[in-house]
């Protein structure tokens, strides 16, 4: 299952924290705390949309160089995922 999270794309998902660093109150922990919730539950939803869009992109992808060997997730998993989302 760790194969299919996009950990690369993950540092894109850091700038949920800009609103904190540029609010000057760093030691307010609840704010730290809900901003570290909203970053791991942003990130497993943009991890299961790029799921999504390589499974139903699977067929152009084949035809594709640079994508040919990514791992394509079942439809079974998927569903699961997008029922857990």
């Amino acid at each position: 299952m760790l194969r299919y999270i996009y950990y690369k794309k993950f540092t894109k998902n850091f700038l949920i924290f800009i609103p904190i660093l540029l609010n000057f109150n760093y030691f307010n922990i609840e704010n730290i705390l809900k901003t570290t919730f909203s970053f791991f539950i942003f990130c497993l939803v943009v991890n299961i949309i790029y799921l999504t869009n390589d499974y139903y992109d699977r067929n152009t992808d084949k035809n594709n160089i640079l994508k040919k060997n990514t791992n394509i997730i079942s439809l079974k998993t998927l569903a699961i995922l997008n029922i857990f989302l």
